[in-house]
């Protein structure tokens, strides 16, 4: 039983994922860390100092961008990937397969959370091959003069990656209960806008004056914690901050309760379309 089950699973996963690979959801994932790396290129092409270790700065650059659109770039992920069922009744045609409702639910999730390492992945390529070009262009830049850190990379990315699996589970979420294209994204984008619309009015109204006290409106909101690495203060001694820190793992113990929640509520739902 047990091993069926893990086969079920593992045929959904590679179903969604042929079934994925020629949509938007896929170019997104793409376009996404290039976009965020040609951002990064052009400033660091303007840039006035030229730094040392360009292969440090470019990355946490590059993964700064790529925090800071990470909400946005998965709340649209999760509904182009989740909208294909919507189409056709897809739900109907996946739940009358005799396979259990489980497997399709975490098929599918997986394929999501797939598509989010692929994303990071496609940033290590970019970055390796649009450095050198940069460097050809401001020969200042030694790219090629320097080994590439890739402690630093492991580091950033996979926090970035954790720091964004609570925004795509809840969005999963919602995209399976909330008919429609648009209500799981404004929703979404509600939920990514209001600490960015409470830091500026308690700013403006001069409650908020240091970077730490906007770091905690950031941190403590899941979705905005992936670009409050942007208001993050090293400590005095330089220590490297942990790749899982408490309020992440705060997060994540939220994320896989939700991801209980929602397989249960999956179980029992009724299909319509």
């Amino acid at each position: 039983m047990k091993s069926l089950l893990i086969t079920d699973f593992f045929n959904i996963y590679r179903g969604e994922w042929l079934k994925t690979r020629k949509t938007l959801a896929f170019w997104m994932t793409i376009l996404f860390p290039f976009f965020c790396t040609i951002l990064v290129s052009l400033k660091f092409l303007g840039d006035k100092q030229i730094p040392t270790e360009p292969w440090p700065m470019f990355m946490k650059q590059v993964n700064n961008v790529m925090s800071f659109f990470l909400p946005f770039f998965l709340i649209l992920l999760v509904s182009f990937t989740t909208q294909i069922e919507y189409k056709n009744h897809g739900w109907k045609q996946l739940y009358s397969q005799p396979v259990p409702r489980l497997s399709i639910f975490l098929g599918k999730y997986l394929m999501i959370l797939t598509l989010l390492v692929v994303s990071v992945l496609f940033a290590l390529i970019i970055i390796s091959g649009l450095a050198p070009i940069v460097q050809l262009i401001r020969p200042g830049l030694n790219f090629t003069g320097t080994s590439f850190d890739y402690i630093t990379f492991v580091r950033l990315f996979t926090h970035t990656i954790l720091g964004g699996v609570f925004i795509m589970t809840l969005q999963y979420w919602f995209c399976i209960r909330l008919r429609g294209f648009m209500a799981p994204i404004i929703t979404g984008v509600f939920f990514t806008i209001i600490p960015i619309a409470y830091v500026m009015i308690l700013g403006i109204a001069g409650l908020l004056k240091k970077g730490k006290e906007i770091l905690k409106v950031f941190e403590y909101d899941p979705y905005s914690y992936p670009f409050s690495t942007t208001f993050r203060i090293m400590p005095a001694d330089n220590a490297p901050s942990p790749i899982i820190p408490d309020i992440l793992q705060l997060h994540l113990g939220i994320a896989l309760a939700i991801l209980i929640l929602a397989a249960i509520d999956n179980h029992f739902r009724k299909v319509y379309a």
